[in-house]
């Protein structure tokens, strides 16, 4: 599960609550199908947020999780 951001962690340096929900994809994530990324040094089974095709290799957010799979979104 992606970890729970409390205020102690915000401001602790430049971009350290975006890194923490950072993840790239390993596997093409196809629309409402899925794909996988690799989050926290684990393979997670991924799926976009707004059902969009995202490319292997492409940075994402990780916004939520529904059982084991992470709803992602692209990093921009």
């Amino acid at each position: 599960m992606p970890p729970a951001l409390s205020e102690a962690h915000v401001g602790q340096q430049p971009g350290y609550q975006q890194n923490l929900l950072q993840g790239k994809v390993d596997e093409p994530i196809e629309p409402f199908t899925g794909g996988r990324v690799f989050y926290q040094a684990s393979f997670w089974p991924a799926r976009s947020i707004d059902n969009s095709k995202i490319e292997k290799g492409e940075l994402v957010l990780v916004i939520d999780r529904v059982g084991i799979t992470l709803l992602v979104k692209p990093y921009s």
